[in-house]
């Protein structure tokens, strides 16, 4: 049973060709590394991951759009065509179960994603943008955001995505280099210089 049905997230990458996954993870790491070198475009950019239509949304268009013919011909011509709205509503069954319908191969050699991997590049360009370095900093306490603290971060909030090997890869790039801290530790050491030395408060981070 649980062969027959797939989890989630993971139903149509499965039901998809290999080469066309990886086609779909090089052009997320292509925009991510083109992205790298030209942030001040990333939010255009997630502005149009806002807008794109995943699988399932295609899905769903297509299928309506489909019934709706169907219905309209049976009323119209020949009421045989009442078969076209069935036949669509069983696949649509089908992909909810399995992951699979005969427009999803077509779909994915278009280059529709799902929405998983829209979120892969989504959150890839928000740590780019700093996105989740100004949640940390907002903490009360402020720590080095080592990668590691990053990586925890970003994989609580993509939990449930099948892989992150972009998101993995970026922030491994935002590593602090040797030597040099991070802007929060800098600012706390500050503040912490600025108190009273018989404050009496306790300098561990809660």
């Amino acid at each position: 049973m649980m062969n027959f049905v797939p989890p989630t997230a993971a139903r149509v990458p499965k039901h998809t060709a290999a080469h066309i996954n990886r086609q779909i993870e090089q052009q997320i790491e292509a925009s991510v590394v083109y992205f790298a070198g030209h942030r001040d475009e990333i939010d255009r950019r997630l502005e149009e991951l806002d807008q794109e239509w995943d699988i399932e949304r295609t899905l769903e268009a297509n299928a309506a759009g489909f019934s709706l013919l169907g219905l309209t011909l049976a009323m119209t011509l020949d009421r045989r065509w009442l078969a076209l709205p069935v036949g669509v509503a069983a696949f649509l069954l089908q992909h909810a179960v399995q992951g699979w319908c005969p427009p999803v191969p077509v779909f994915r050699r278009l280059g529709v994603r799902t929405a998983g991997e829209i979120d892969q590049e989504r959150y890839a360009l928000k740590a780019l943008r700093g996105d989740f370095d100004r949640r940390h900093r907002r903490r009360r306490c402020a720590r080095p955001c080592t990668a590691r603290a990053r990586g925890r971060a970003s994989g609580l909030i993509c939990r449930g995505i099948p892989s992150l090997p972009v998101v993995l890869k970026l922030l491994s790039r935002n590593r602090p280099a040797v030597g040099q801290s991070h802007p929060g530790s800098e600012i706390a050491r500050r503040k912490s210089s600025r108190r009273p030395a018989d404050h009496g408060r306790s300098s561990k981070c809660r």
